[in-house]
């Protein structure tokens, strides 16, 4: 089960590795050593020859190749906290996810803001494996006993002004989302 985890989340890193900065997440999932130019080429090549299903993404609008499913409020699980760690000049989003079409814990969570067109931008990929045993008892499911996710971003990697931030649950298989309940309204941090 941890092997097939670790898997699908290596496999959603991978996806991205073209558009954002996973390195952690490649290295602790798909490739132990600090080599992701390698890495970047030899999957360039295998995209190239067809080899990568779903193909390696082009674009971080939710939208445009990563579609989204409709699912019910709180079926794809919970967008629990996002708070300021001011002594680490990080933010920390936390909560849950799962993919009720197949009955698992997400292969990964994305994290997007809302720009001023209302497009949704993916600037972060989280790990889905923290244990959440109260998940599993509340949905009766026990395939998402590890179905928590927390990530720590900087306001670094978002445009200014006050934006929407949003989680959602990926599923690598078809390169789609679903959306979690609860989003928060970041304040413009420039403006302090």
């Amino acid at each position: 089960r941890t092997w097939t985890l670790k898997q699908n989340q290596g496999k959603s890193a991978l996806l991205f590795i073209n558009l954002l900065d996973e390195e952690n997440l490649i290295l602790d999932t798909v490739f132990p050593w600090p080599l992701d130019w390698f890495l970047r080429e030899q999957a360039g090549a295998f995209n190239s020859l067809g080899l990568i299903h779903p193909p390696l993404l082009t674009s971080r609008i939710i939208g445009q190749e990563i579609k989204a499913r409709r699912t019910r409020p709180g079926q794809a699980g919970y967008f629990d906290a996002l708070q300021f760690l001011e002594h680490e000049d990080l933010f920390e989003a936390k909560g849950w996810a799962v993919l009720p079409h197949r009955q698992v814990s997400a292969d990964a969570l994305l994290l997007s803001y809302v720009d001023a067109a209302g497009r949704d931008i993916v600037f972060a990929v989280a790990d889905v494996r923290r244990p959440r045993p109260n998940v599993a008892a509340y949905t009766r499911q026990a395939e998402y006993v590890h179905s928590g996710w927390t990530e720590y971003f900087s306001g670094d990697q978002l445009p200014g002004g006050p934006l929407r931030i949003r989680a959602w649950a990926f599923d690598n298989r078809d390169a789609t989302v679903e959306r979690l309940t609860r989003d928060f309204l970041l304040p413009d941090r420039k403006a302090k």
